[in-house]
């Protein structure tokens, strides 16, 4: 049996990547050929490979294109494996350079298919566990709601899409009691509050500026429903109704500056 020569195959798959001479069709079977190689053998890439890839998210000729989205989720998807080969991290930074660049700087079927390509990448952070909730939930006053976050000013509040939104003594920070829309599942808003109860512990340690709602508890719950309204919300367009269900936190800021230990 004649060997492989996986070189050669690379290097014939970036050429017809990179010259106008192949269509759409003959671009996509190369890409297929060379994600099956890159995926069984990623120390064989080369930067000249990641220009190839690159060079695919620039071309108008493919953007144009009806079915563009595929051409493009197929070309993110073989940098992300090159991204995650320990083998050559130089190489890695690069394709990952790449990823980055598409996300900031396009639009359209190039920047989704980046982002699903990224976003299927596995994550250093567990979840929590995901408990099932009590089966009660309380009914409380609007009162009630802006003791247990603490406020003790008279600021009204006001409709920011979904959520009602106030300030919380001019210290910074925002009260945000989360609407659920007809529909929605309380599991789902109990299950987010549990998400970002985990992910505001001292677990895990961002390297950048990255703001976590923080939920608090009303009755010992994080779900609750409003038993009245804001006056200052009466003559709102957008109506409640009298069952909704409520998840609050309290967020920052974005503007306002903080130690690094907040985001850990």
């Amino acid at each position: 049996m004649i060997p492989r020569n996986l070189k050669g195959e690379i290097i014939r798959a970036e050429d017809i990547l990179v010259k106008n001479e192949y269509d759409f069709s003959a671009k996509y079977l190369a890409l297929r050929h060379l994600h099956s190689v890159v995926r069984t053998s990623p120390e064989i890439a080369r930067s000249e490979t990641i220009l190839a890839l690159n060079g695919i998210f620039h071309n108008s000729a493919i953007s144009s294109q009806t079915q563009s989205f595929f051409l493009f989720r197929e070309t993110a998807t073989i940098l992300c494996l090159i991204a995650v080969n320990p083998i050559d991290r130089p190489l890695a930074e690069e394709a990952y350079a790449v990823l980055l660049n598409i996300l900031s700087t396009m639009a359209g079927n190039s920047h989704r298919a980046a982002a699903e390509a990224l976003g299927s990448l596995p994550v250093s952070i567990l979840g929590p566990e995901i408990k099932t909730r009590t089966a009660t939930i309380p009914r409380v006053n609007w009162q009630e709601v802006l003791e247990e976050a603490g406020v003790t000013r008279s600021n009204p509040p006001s409709f920011v899409g979904r959520s009602i939104v106030r300030a919380v003594n001019g210290d910074g920070r925002l009260l945000i009691v989360k609407l659920a829309l007809a529909g929605d599942s309380p599991q789902s808003l109990y299950d987010e509050a549990l998400w970002l109860n985990h992910l505001c512990s001292d677990g895990y340690d961002f390297p950048v500026r990255f703001n976590i709602p923080v939920p608090i508890k009303v009755r010992e719950g994080y779900l609750f429903r409003l038993g009245n309204r804001p006056v200052s919300l009466l003559l709102n367009p957008i109506q409640m109704c009298r069952n909704s269900l409520f998840l609050f936190v309290i967020h920052d800021i974005p503007h306002r500056k903080h130690k690094t230990a907040c985001f850990q």
